[in-house]
């Protein structure tokens, strides 16, 4: 990794670190407007959670990734109970292409299925 380093900050490149992009390391969980804008390229659907799972164990499979303030939310079914699906609005497209890329591990001993979704559908669930 340092050979990289020194190779990019060196002769002909002259690389400038700067702006560096930082990880949250704690979900903000907190609730969505349905006037606010969300970006379609940047929500996911889940499939396959455990019942019992929350936004923390949602954020934990996806740790690593940044997930906006307020950003999973858990869908129910008609009595009110989890489905064991969620959708997940991401800060931006690139960590929301990272999490699709986790489709199919796993959570405990359940995979997950990842799937691209709107914000459109985000917000019906979170709204």
């Amino acid at each position: 990794m340092g050979n990289i380093i020194s190779t990019l900050i060196s002769e002909p490149y002259n690389h400038r670190f700067s702006d560096p992009e930082r990880v949250n390391y704690k979900f903000e969980s907190g609730p969505c407007s349905k006037m606010e804008l969300v970006d379609n390229n940047a929500v996911i659907r889940a499939r396959g959670l455990p019942w019992q799972s929350s936004d923390q164990d949602i954020a934990r499979f996806f740790k690593g990734l940044n997930i906006a303030k307020g950003g999973a939310a858990l869908c129910l079914n008609a009595q009110g109970r989890r489905n064991g699906e969620a959708l997940v609005r991401f800060v931006n497209e690139e960590h929301r292409d990272l999490a699709l890329q986790r489709h199919k591990h796993h959570m405990g001993n359940r995979y997950i299925e990842v799937y691209k979704a709107t914000g459109e559908d985000f917000l019906k669930i979170a709204g």
